[in-house]
């Protein structure tokens, strides 16, 4: 296949899951386990046309109104909806065509499923966390991508970053909740796939990117009380941002 071409079908592949993944975010809060859910209108509940399904026609479409009701579309929701299809593209240009590509593959769709849902409704369901690192260990386990005791060492570290993150927080914030049971296993995810070292480097970027963000709503919204930092985000964006520059095959 053309390269050109090749590059087409996985950025349209990838549009693809971030309109559904999307819609299921928008929906789970509702009924986390009517899947079908996820073809309805987030506003009105019905189906629209099926235009709106599809990759490129949603920006397209995004200064109309839907079909189904009055409700326009937003430019934003079409652009998010679009870097599925980028990650996608670069993944191929880091792993080409291996089985390390359709792992990255995995791995960032889970990513994505994760963060909007956690944009969404402010958690990240056990679905895709639990389900994450199974399949992170089922692969260091028979795959060696990474290796088990990297993959172990990845959920121990990773997680409990986070935790001990979290209680500390909790101390000197007197909040005993400081950080989500989600969050907390969706980092343990990340270190499934990426292993210790690699996970740590993507936990500690989002942990950065997370404070300097929030430093910069305090100082935005001062005496403000009860503002919360949606973490989930930032978690995906340091392990995307990992996947993609980090070591030459991050799973090894």
């Amino acid at each position: 296949m053309n390269m050109v071409m090749l590059y087409i079908v996985l950025f349209l592949l990838g549009n693809l899951v971030g309109i559904y993944l999307h819609h299921l975010a928008s929906y789970y809060h509702r009924n986390p386990k009517e899947w079908s859910a996820i073809f309805k209108c987030e506003e009105c509940g019905q189906r629209p046309g099926w235009l709106q399904f599809l990759p490129i026609s949603r920006m397209v479409l995004s200064a109309s109104a839907h079909s189904c009701c009055s409700t326009k579309n937003r430019l934003k929701n079409s652009l998010l909806e679009a870097l599925p299809g980028l990650i996608y593209v670069g993944l191929y240009l880091k792993f080409e065509n291996s089985l390390d590509f359709l792992l990255a593959i995995v791995f960032s769709t889970l990513l994505l499923a994760g963060m909007w849902i956690d944009l969404e409704q402010r958690l990240i369901p056990n679905v895709i966390t639990i389900a994450g690192i199974v399949i992170g260990l089922s692969s260091a386990l028979f795959l060696r991508r990474p290796v088990f005791l990297d993959s172990v060492l990845g959920i121990l570290i990773c997680g409990g970053f986070l935790y001990l993150g979290g209680l500390l927080g909790g101390y000197l914030f007197h909040k005993p909740n400081a950080m989500g049971g989600g969050d907390i296993k969706y980092a343990a995810m990340i270190g499934s796939f990426l292993g210790w070292e690699n996970g740590f480097w993507a936990v500690y970027v989002a942990t950065v990117a997370a404070t300097m963000y929030g430093v910069i709503v305090l100082l935005k919204h001062r005496g403000e009380k009860g503002r919360e930092i949606c973490f989930g985000p930032f978690l995906a964006g340091g392990a995307v941002l990992i996947l993609l520059l980090g070591n030459a095959y991050v799973f090894f």
